[in-house]
Parts: structure tokens; C-alpha cells; sequence
């Protein structure tokens, strides 16, 4: 008999096999795998019959493979394997009809303000992620300014509390709960809060010591006074 499997390509480069309908995340492929017992003895006695509109369409003669995706959903795609023997005598076929559901999901995301001076502010946050019809999906945000300041959110368009000075980096991750597709933007000084401007006052007495002041001062011989930037951002 004409037989041939049909198995999907992960991003990460294994293979499994797909025994009903299909999804289909970012970077996966669908590859149909000739397992006639006559393969070997007459690759090209085979021929392929790909429906709908195929993209990346690679075909391994030898090998009775072909590799391929879809840009959008296909709910009948029709892959055939069609045997003709050399002489014309004998001809065969294998017919698979699959639902494909294509999900890419494109991880996207606008910050407003980019800046915020002061030692804590909001920011609202802006998912522009592409996604697809395979609803609903959820929303993964990470806020961490790598001083041990770490803030989470988990709608598409939070409003976000920084709550302390330091430059942030932001990971959005965007996954189907439908699908189990996913895609994650992670971008590196997304957020700069600045802090306030501070200094201290102090002053150097005559021996060289230096003490703080916090009211009114008096200076004596040889005294000084001291004003330190005391700012995060300095």
C-alpha cells in the first residue's frame, strides 16, 4: 500500500508526530513522511499533491519527505501521495484531509513615558502584538531594573507602577491558553526612572573631620562647608 505519515517540526527541531488535527505555532512545520514498503526501490515513482497554499514547500525525493507550512488556516487541507509503478501498470494513492490551524504570534509592546523623573511613577504599557484567532489569549509582563526591584502585569494594556529609581527591562510574553502558542519580547532599557535630586550639607571642621548639618550653621576658623549629590542618578 501507499502510506506516508504525517508529523509537525518544532521550533526547537524535534519532531512529533501528529495523528489528528494540527497546530501550528511560530516556526513549525508540517512534514509528510513516505513509509510505502516500495519507496526505497522507486523514490521517483512517487509524486506529492499539496492543497491550499503551501509556503517553504521542500520536497527530499530520497528521503520521500516533504516539508512545509501555511500562512493562514486551513480547516480541509488535502495532502496526497500518489504511487504510479515504472511500467504504468500499477498506480496507488493515499489521501490525508487535516484541519491546520495556523497561530503566529508576534510579541510587540509601546512604553509611554520612556522617562519618568522623579523616584517612582507610572507607565502605561501597550501590547501591539500581533496574534491569531485562537483566543483567548493571556499576557505576561516583567518589569526588573536589576537592582532587586522586580513588578509584574498580566493585561494586554496595564498601567504599571515603578516604584523605585533604575533603567528597566521589559519581557512581554503573549500565549494562546487555546493553542499553547507563545511568543516573547524581551528588550533591555525599555523604562528609565530617574529619582529625585538630593545632596547633603555638611561641613569640615578644622581638624578634618566632616559632620553633618541639618540646620543652621556656624563656621568657625578653617571651617567648611560641604554639599554632596546625593541623587541615585548622579
Amino acid at each position: 500500500d501507499t502510506e506516508f505519515t504525517v508529523s509537525k517540526v518544532l521550533a526547537d527541531g524535534n519532531e512529533v508526530i501528529e495523528a489528528g488535527n494540527i497546530v501550528l505555532c511560530n516556526d513549525e512545520k508540517i512534514v509528510l513522511t513516505n513509509t510505502s514498503v516500495h519507496q526505497s526501490a522507486c523514490p521517483s515513482c512517487f509524486s506529492w499533491d499539496i492543497s491550499g497554499a503551501p509556503l517553504n514547500l521542500v520536497e527530499n525525493e530520497a528521503a520521500g519527505t516533504v516539508t512545509f507550512s501555511y500562512g493562514s488556516d486551513d480547516p480541509a487541507a488535502i495532502w496526497k501521495l500518489v504511487y504510479t509503478e515504472e511500467t504504468g501498470v500499477c498506480t496507488d494513492s493515499l489521501i490525508e484531509t487535516r484541519d491546520v490551524n495556523v497561530d503566529y504570534i508576534d510579541a510587540k509592546f509601546t512604553a509611554d513615558p520612556i522617562v519618568i523623573c522623579e523616584a517612582s511613577g507610572d507607565v502605561q504599557m501597550e501590547s501591539t502584538s500581533v496574534i491569531g484567532e485562537s483566543a483567548p489569549y493571556t499576557y505576561d509582563w516583567t518589569f526588573d531594573n536589576n537592582q532587586g526591584e522586580v513588578v509584574s502585569g498580566s493585561s494586554p494594556n496595564p498601567l504599571i507602577n515603578l516604584p523605585s529609581p533604575g533603567i528597566y527591562d521589559v519581557i512581554l510574553e503573549v500565549e494562546s491558553t487555546l493553542t499553547g502558542c507563545k511568543d516573547n519580547l524581551d528588550s533591555t532599557a525599555v523604562v528609565r526612572v530617574t529619582g529625585d535630586t538630593e545632596f547633603t550639607v555638611s561641613k569640615v571642621l578644622a581638624d578634618g573631620n566632616e559632620v553633618i548639618e541639618a540646620g543652621n550653621i556656624v563656621l568657625c576658623n578653617d571651617e567648611k562647608i560641604v554639599l554632596t549629590n546625593t541623587s541615585v542618578h548622579q
